[in-house]
């Protein structure tokens, strides 16, 4: 009887010290699921285009061209028109961009240890980076680096879908409210946003 009486102890100790963890798996099938994903990625979204919105009026913007001395202090839009105007370097239209400061700061890194931003090889001297850059035109990003995507609001729009599906379907949409006949490529920063802010 005794012996019984220690095993069953045992057992009961053995129950408490091990404690049970429960996973729950989200998934779309089910309506409470889809909601709360739903809810999750419109907050992340407005608090994404919040920022956005603080970042264009932001006075304390203060960053120089990542290819020449030209300084922008409170014009972001300023500094991305010139870079694509001056030095055909495209980043995206500066509507669609969030975090611009902290994203032009890790272009300049990237710059400052000698990588291409497109290619992203490494290279001896400054120069050397530069002639690559001009001969192979690579003056844009890598679009196959997942790391610039958190610079991108239309990213959040719809997660999991990657922007160049997004890309693709903006480009098969007809075009009606291009009066002027212009084609502007949707990455590209429009003039008419560069000549505003600089009157």
């Amino acid at each position: 009887m005794a012996l019984k009486e220690i095993a069953v102890q045992k057992e009961q100790k053995a129950k408490v010290q091990t404690k049970q963890t429960t996973y729950y798996m989200l998934s779309d099938v089910l309506p409470e699921d889809a909601t709360l994903r739903l809810h999750i990625r419109q907050q992340k979204l407005e608090e994404v285009l919040a920022k956005q919105q603080a970042e264009r009026s932001d006075p304390s913007f203060d960053k120089k061209c990542l290819f020449c001395n030209a300084s922008f202090k409170g014009d972001r839009n300023g500094l991305i028109a010139h870079m694509f105007q001056v030095h055909k370097f495209n980043i995206g239209r500066p509507d669609n961009l969030v975090d611009v400061s902290e994203f032009i700061g890790l272009l300049h890194n990237r710059l400052d240890h000698l990588q291409c931003l497109y290619c992203e090889k490494t290279y001896k001297s400054s120069a050397v980076l530069k002639q690559h850059m001009r001969k192979k035109k690579h003056f844009k990003l890598n679009p196959k680096n997942s790391s610039y995507d958190r610079f991108y609001a239309s990213n959040y729009l719809e997660p999991g879908k990657h922007w160049q599906d997004i890309q693709k379907e903006i480009d098969a949409e007809p075009d009606d409210d291009d009066d002027d006949g212009a084609v502007v490529p949707p990455s590209v920063p429009s003039s008419s946003s560069s000549s505003s802010s600089s009157s």
